[in-house]
């Protein structure tokens, strides 16, 4: 017996997945560069962390419950070979998390080229065979131009974490170890 392929059949399966696998809110903190802030007491951590984004970073924010400081991002242009000349940004965000009685601070600095034009291209081109008219959300017409823009992520900036980290272990007078 073949079982149509309903909305409500997909709706159970994404249940039942969600069921089996769990919902985690933790945080994969693989593409993070890392520093043992060994046992440096955590609001010390978080305001030395503030000062070091702050010396980078014109403007800052702070989120003490979910242990991070984060920039906001910075503007850059660049030349690329396939296009001619981009728009990027850069951002960095500190993580605090405390592991095995040792706090950590995790570094994070993604570097995105602003693509919305050639995300529009391509997506104006693929066709829509099952309805004419695009809907208000993927016309855009919910959403400022800011929220309708398409970044995507080319790299991390590994010098730049690898300065936020050595900042930050200066200023809490740790030795960064080999």
């Amino acid at each position: 017996m073949k079982i149509p392929f309903t909305p409500l059949l997909a709706w159970c399966l994404a249940v039942a997945a969600l069921g089996a696998t769990g919902c985690s809110d933790a945080i994969n903190t693989a593409s993070f560069a890392r520093a043992d802030l060994a046992r440096i007491d955590y609001d010390t951590a978080l305001t030395a962390a503030q000062q070091v984004m702050h010396s980078r970073f014109a403007s800052v924010t702070v989120d003490p419950d979910a242990s991070t400081v984060e920039s906001r991002p910075t503007f850059f242009h660049q030349k690329d070979s396939l296009t001619g000349q981009n728009t990027y940004r850069r951002h960095a965000r500190i993580l605090l998390l405390r592991q095995e009685g040792r706090l950590w601070a995790f570094v994070q600095a993604p570097v995105e080229r602003l693509d919305t034009s050639v995300y529009r291209q391509f997506h104006s081109s693929s066709g829509r065979a099952d309805y004419d008219y695009p809907t208000p959300a993927e016309s855009g017409d919910l959403a400022s131009a800011q929220q309708r823009q398409v970044w995507t992520r080319v790299r991390r900036d590994h010098q730049l974490e690898k300065e936020i980290i050595d900042l930050l272990l200066s200023k809490l007078q740790i030795s960064p170890h080999p």
